[in-house]
């Protein structure tokens, strides 16, 4: 897999920067599914220097829709914790997503060096802060729902 890392957002491999998207998705997340269209939507066209079919993945690009990159980017292992999905070609913020990552994260099932855990978990708060942002949701969120995305994040904040 050919990579570009120009422009990047972190320096090779570590925590990924909190970036604010203009969409959100509250519909079901599937971890692999969403991680492959995450590559795929960071994925540039073919050119003439390349054979067809041959992909080059954007790192900096494809990094935005996970809270961790694992080494240099080269690999799709490398993407760790993915918490975004593509709509209509944007990167949108997944509340299910981010909720699993936060869970997946505090329960130890996934490979983040200790001294990078704190900035991860920071960053996967502050998507789900997205939810729970009033400003955001005008008045198609009730009481009632803002409640249960404070309780979500306060219980994964402890």
């Amino acid at each position: 897999m050919d990579t570009s890392n120009s422009g990047a957002l972190i320096p090779v491999g570590g925590p990924v920067q909190f970036q604010k998207c203009s969409k959100r998705s509250e519909d079901p997340f599937n971890s692999v599914d969403e991680a492959n269209g995450i590559i795929n939507w960071a994925s540039e066209e073919d050119t003439e220097e390349r054979a067809a079919g041959d992909r080059r993945i954007n790192i900096a690009k494809a990094s935005q829709g996970f809270a961790y990159v694992n080494g240099d980017g080269s690999k799709r292992s490398d993407y760790i914790l993915p918490h975004h999905t593509v709509i209509d070609g944007e990167l949108a913020h997944s509340f299910m997503g981010s909720l699993r990552s936060l869970g997946a994260l505090a329960a130890g099932k996934v490979d983040i060096p200790e001294r990078h855990r704190a900035e991860v978990r920071s960053h996967l708060l502050s998507e789900m802060n997205v939810f729970n942002d009033d400003e955001a949701n005008g008045d198609l969120e009730t009481e009632i729902e803002r409640s249960r995305l404070r309780v979500a994040v306060a219980k994964l904040s402890q």
